[in-house]
This record gives structure tokens, C-alpha cells and sequence, in this order.
């Protein structure tokens, strides 16, 4: 039987953008855990230690919860804490380009490798071509380089051509490419 109601977001996700938020507005005075607790149905107070927990451990907060530099610019992009500290460091490193791209990729709902069932071992070799590393970041970012490659050299056949090679979905490399042009437009 299911409940008759969904338990609200701020019980169900993890809580680290919005303790950002509490923070860099002052709410509070930055209590994360007095401002939530006033809530119709706040989240457990083991649910903002945790978020606590991860803030201070990312270098976004100091030992007493106050922001850090980097938790300032955390609190200003409406990304997961992980996403937006690679574009952040990404950004100061130089190296952004490749980071939006993985970052994208770190959010997409399914990954864009084909594995069909009867094909298994054609999949697998063309994957390997990507995959120099045991790192799949690394091989999606090498894959839609290609894939990008490939339309700008054959348009959106070569794209679609290439998809069907390398067994990638056509659809997943543009869900791909759309994510990592929102990343870059919240940077921007």
C-alpha cells in the first residue's frame, strides 16, 4: 500500500544547498539547524548534522559552521556541493572545459554507453576505445569529444553515425550536451 502523501523534499534530499543557503543569507544567524526546525515538517536533526558534516568537510565551512570563501561561491550556484566545487576549481584550475563536460556527465538520468544484450562484445571493444583509465568520466569525456568531433564534421548524420559506432545513445549524448550548456550558463 502506499502512503497517501510523499514525505516533503526537505526529509527526502540530501540538505547541503539548502544549509548554504541559510547560511549565506544569515537566517537565523546561520543556525541551519534553528531555522529548519521551524518548518511545517522539518528535517531530522541528523539530516543537518550530516549536511553540516559534508559542508565542513568540502572546505565550504569552518569548524564553527561559518561560510568559508568557498561556501560563498557554493551558495551562489544551484548545484549539488560535489558539481559545483569541480566547476569551481575547474574554473580557478584553467581546465573548465573538460570539468563541465564530466560534471554533465556526473548528472545525466542514464548513461549514454549502449550494452545491448546480442552485442555485448562489439559494445564492450567499442567502448575500450574511449577507456585508457579505469575511470568512466574520463571515457564519457573522450566519447563526447568525438561525438562532438563528428558533427562538426558531418553534421548531425556524422553525430548520429558516430552514436551508432561507438554504440552511445544518440539521445543521452544530447541530454550530454544540453546539461553541460546549463553548467556553463550558471557559471557564467
Amino acid at each position: 500500500r502506499l502512503p497517501e502523501q510523499s514525505p516533503p523534499e526537505m526529509q527526502r534530499v540530501p540538505l547541503e544547498g539548502i544549509v548554504l543557503q541559510i547560511k549565506s543569507l544569515g537566517l537565523r544567524g546561520g543556525d541551519a539547524s534553528a531555522f529548519l526546525s521551524r518548518a511545517l515538517q522539518p528535517p531530522s536533526s541528523e539530516a543537518v548534522a550530516a549536511a553540516e558534516t559534508a559542508l565542513r568537510r568540502a572546505g565550504a565551512t569552518d569548524a564553527s559552521g561559518r561560510l568559508l570563501p568557498l561556501g560563498e561561491h557554493l551558495a551562489r550556484l544551484p548545484l549539488e556541493l560535489r558539481v559545483g566545487k569541480m566547476l569551481l576549481f575547474g574554473a580557478l584550475l584553467g581546465c573548465i572545459d573538460p570539468v563541465l563536460t564530466i560534471a554533465a556527465a556526473m548528472s545525466l538520468s542514464r548513461h549514454p554507453f549502449l550494452n545491448p544484450h546480442e552485442q555485448r562484445a562489439q559494445a564492450q571493444a567499442a567502448r575500450a576505445v574511449f577507456c585508457n583509465e579505469n575511470s568512466d568520466q574520463l571515457a564519457l569525456l573522450r566519447a563526447y569529444e568525438g561525438w562532438r568531433r563528428a558533427i562538426r564534421e558531418g553534421g548531425g548524420r556524422g553525430g548520429r553515425d558516430f552514436c551508432e559506432s561507438h554504440f552511445l545513445s544518440a539521445s543521452g549524448m544530447e541530454e550530454l550536451h544540453g546539461l553541460r550548456a546549463q553548467l556553463a550558463d550558471t557559471l557564467a
